[in-house]
């Protein structure tokens, strides 16, 4: 049958561990937050958006202006303020340590993202990066572009980003490493030469209702080394493959995942989970592919026009057919 290749097949239960983290400092200041998680417990979007909404009105902020056009600076700004309203496009890169940076809050926004935001000054360093502790990082209607990496976290940041473009970057669009945490919706991120999105090392991720295309040579999204994302109302096209791996589990949900560059569309390898429910996929050469001891359940999706398979599950994995999906 083309449609679904199985060279091993089971029913399974799976439990995921999504985990919200870096809440350490302010629980120490006295304050509860709405929600709290726990290992092997799911944890719903909205409950961990309303933990970020909650983190960002116990911030105080500090607002000023910065035009690009004239020439301003926003890590000049950044030395004063926490809260910058950007106009034009401002070719510099952002460094923030928090060893020494003295703002936790950074809320960066513009008017629109096709008009402004930051371009690398350095194109060999990643436009912005922030890292080394818990600095909560909020941008809006800016775009990140011409750097070797659009927005690259670690070692403990949490990363906020609604209606922005990352784009035309060498490596790749945005990464989260090292227990950090992201949120990427309603935006668009295209033609970065690396992975469009990367999450690994222990960090959790939440990608909702993004455009993410032209990542011909390598993945469109990549979550690895014992990592979690949630993946929501995304259209992915002109790219390669959105790949769970490395013991790492996500919930792909209510995509559309066309023309991945003959490439396996889903792929779910090296021991790690998934729920893939309600995905239109098409045009791959896999449309799915579970491999080498991994596991997924399967539940209402449309995978179709594939060159190969359907379903590819091979080397000691497992797949749960659910219900209601059809591959032709």
């Amino acid at each position: 049958m083309k449609g679904v290749n199985m060279k091993t097949r089971k029913t399974f239960f799976v439990s995921f561990s999504f985990l919200c983290l870096g809440f350490i400092p302010i629980l120490a200041m006295g304050q509860s937050l709405p929600h709290t998680f726990s290992a092997n417990t799911a944890a719903k979007a909205s409950e961990v958006n309303a933990n970020f909404t909650y983190l960002l009105e116990r911030f105080g902020t500090r607002k000023t202006t910065v035009n690009c056009y004239s020439g301003e600076s926003i890590t000049t700004a950044l030395k004063n303020y926490n809260h910058i309203v950007i106009s034009g496009i401002c070719t510099e890169n952002i460094s923030l340590d928090a060893t020494i940076f003295p703002h936790r809050l950074v809320i960066l926004e513009g008017s629109s993202s096709s008009s402004d935001g930051i371009s690398a000054s350095d194109t060999s360093k990643a436009v912005v990066k922030i890292f080394n502790g818990s600095i909560t990082f909020k941008v809006t209607n800016l775009q990140f572009k011409n750097g070797a990496t659009g927005i690259t976290a670690y070692r403990g940041p949490k990363i906020l980003l609604e209606n922005v473009t990352i784009k035309d970057n060498t490596g790749h669009g945005m990464d989260i490493w090292s227990t950090s945490f992201g949120k990427i919706k309603n935006s668009t991120i295209k033609n970065n030469g690396g992975v469009g999105i990367l999450a690994g090392y222990s960090s959790v991720t939440l990608i909702e209702e993004n455009t993410i295309s032209g990542h011909t040579t390598s993945s469109s999204i990549k979550i690895l080394k014992s990592s979690s994302a949630y993946i929501y109302d995304n259209t992915i096209t002109n790219g390669k493959a959105l790949v769970v791996t490395g013991s790492s589990s996500a919930e792909i949900k209510n995509n559309n995942i066309i023309g991945t560059s003959g490439n396996n569309a889903v792929e779910i390898n090296h021991g790690s989970s998934a729920t893939i429910k309600s995905n239109t996929i098409q045009s791959a050469y896999n449309g799915i592919s579970v491999n080498e001891s991994s596991f997924a359940v399967l539940i209402n999706n449309s995978v179709k026009y594939n060159s190969k398979n359907g379903l590819q599950v091979d080397h000691n994995a497992s797949v749960s057919l659910a219900e209601g999906n059809t591959f032709s």
